[in-house]
């Protein structure tokens, strides 16, 4: 029977060895960057910035002219044009105005970034997390494997009743089925990371391990200061920055608009000084006017709700991925001090009492599962804590 398990061990040793060691290694950067390069969202983003840009030289566009053929006086035809335009400063602020369109688009193209990010960032810990949990299930599954198929041999030569073959049977064909459904995760997992980066070859994730960072643990001024300044609250910001240059164009657009123009109202020997006519338009119909001030001083008030409102939700998913991350700190904190040597504490003293006899294969098995267990749930945490901290990540834009 020692043999035996001499041999699952080495056989287990070999076979991690080429499942580890033959493919490629893939960081999360090179996703991101692979991704970053090709993805078809942030291309629409800066297409979207480009066309915004055009449209800031639009501001200071004036409408086309108009030529006149007519004949004033019944005797003859003549050739007249007419050139209107609003009042200078609405020019500007129509420039001004499309000046922070584009800024608004920009910032716009920040969060999309960051959003991609975050995507790439969970599905990539997402694969991460599989790819160790199949390792611990491959190692399982040789092992319970050869204790299933000793145990065989072991009731066929009654050693052993059929309670403790089932039991060992039982046991090999849980994880095995747990084994499959993770190999398949790991080629899901897989998959999507390829779709991201547009990358056909296989490659298999970094270790997982805890990220560190040290926000995680900051006090609330320095929580209210970072969450000011991400991109949500800037693109918010923004947008009350265009309500108010809206109310500026508005309040413009009051001004008296211009008309030049050149028609000969009288005989042909009219002096050209008499042939040219000058136009103010004269605003006389204010409610009009005063209609879009107040409908543009609407939508600032819409705008800086809206900014509150985003302020109010970054805050409570700020505190609850901090709160989660602080949960799993202290949860995590346990199983590196005590819980992880304690399961390989377990799985060496399970081994000696079962060479020694002590221990049947019940209480073999209810070791190794127990302590497999706990390791398992160790990378759980480690999984979760770093997804809590990706979402810390996201909500300041990193």
């Amino acid at each position: 029977m020692f043999p035996c398990k001499i041999g699952s061990v080495l056989f287990l040793l070999i076979s991690g060895f080429n499942y580890s060691f033959s493919q490629r290694s893939i960081t999360v950067e090179e996703v991101i960057q692979l991704t970053l390069e090709r993805s078809d969202q942030l291309k629409a983003a800066d297409a979207t910035i480009d066309h915004d840009r055009l449209l800031e030289k639009t501001g200071g566009f004036i409408p086309d002219p108009e030529l006149i053929l007519e004949s004033p006086t019944g005797n003859f035809m003549t050739l007249g044009v007419q050139q209107s335009f609003a009042f200078p400063t609405v020019y500007a602020k129509q420039k001004q105005l499309g000046q922070q369109q584009t800024i608004l688009s920009e910032k716009a193209r920040m969060i999309t970034e960051s959003e991609l990010r975050k995507r790439i960032k969970e599905a990539y810990l997402q694969w991460q997390f599989a790819y160790n949990e199949l390792e611990y299930l491959k190692e399982q599954d040789s092992l319970l494997y050869t204790i299933a198929e000793t145990a065989e041999r072991e009731f066929t030569a009654g050693q052993i009743d059929f309670v403790m073959k089932s039991y060992a049977q039982i046991k090999y064909v849980n994880i095995h089925t747990q084994f499959l459904e993770a190999e398949g995760q790991v080629a899901g997992d897989l998959l999507l990371i390829q779709q991201y980066a547009g990358i056909t070859e296989d490659v298999e994730p970094t270790k997982m391990i805890k990220l560190v960072n040290n926000f995680a643990y900051s006090n609330s001024t320095v929580d209210s200061s970072m969450l000011i300044n991400t991109p949500i609250m800037a693109y918010h910001r923004q947008r009350e920055l265009i309500s108010e240059k809206a109310i500026q164009l508005e309040k413009n657009k009051v001004l008296p608009n211009m008309t030049i123009g050149y028609l000969n109202q009288a005989d042909k020997n009219t002096p050209f000084s008499q042939r040219l006519r000058f136009g103010m338009s004269v605003p006389l119909w204010f409610w009009q006017h005063s209609t879009s001030i107040n409908a543009a001083k609407t939508m600032l008030n819409v705008s800086k709700r809206n900014t509150s409102a985003q302020a109010f939700e970054l805050s409570q998913a700020w505190i609850t991925a901090k709160n989660d991350a602080l949960k799993y700190e202290v949860a995590m904190s346990y199983y590196e001090s005590a819980g992880l040597s304690q399961a390989d504490e377990m799985v060496e003293a399970g081994k000696r009492m079962y060479a020694a006899g002590q221990f049947d294969y019940i209480k073999y098995l209810t070791t190794l599962s127990d302590a497999f267990q706990m390791k398992l749930k160790y990378i759980t945490l480690v999984r979760n804590y770093n997804e809590a901290l990706i979402s810390l990540q996201y909500l300041i834009g990193q």
